[in-house]
């Protein structure tokens, strides 16, 4: 979320919150990475019949999280050659949220 927040407020005179939106949608990226490393470390000796790359959660989180980083990379290059940027608004922080609170709902 506070990706999508420095993304929001990054304009042609000021790049500088775009590039921090980069860099934090590249530490989420490798946080989920890392995540999923230690969850499968962790969980590998406790149960061998579970499923190889983590739970279904984690593997969204991932993909919403390489996402994000794609769209704040296209977001900061454009700034970077002060051209305007096709996307306006990323839908993947909300998108993200409310399946996070859905499927805790649901586990519940």
């Amino acid at each position: 979320m506070l990706s999508a927040g420095f993304y929001q407020v990054s304009s042609a005179s000021k790049p500088l919150y775009a590039l921090i939106s980069l860099l934090l949608a590249i530490a989420a990226v490798l946080t989920c990475i890392l995540e999923l490393i230690h969850n499968g470390i962790k969980d590998k000796d406790a149960s061998p019949n579970r499923p190889v790359f983590g739970t279904l959660p984690d593997i969204f989180g991932l993909g919403l999280a390489v996402i994000q980083c794609v769209c704040s990379a296209v977001q900061y290059y454009f700034l970077h050659q002060h051209a305007s940027n096709p996307m306006k608004l990323p839908p993947l922080p909300l998108f993200f949220f409310t399946y996070l609170v859905v499927f805790k709902l649901k586990g519940n």
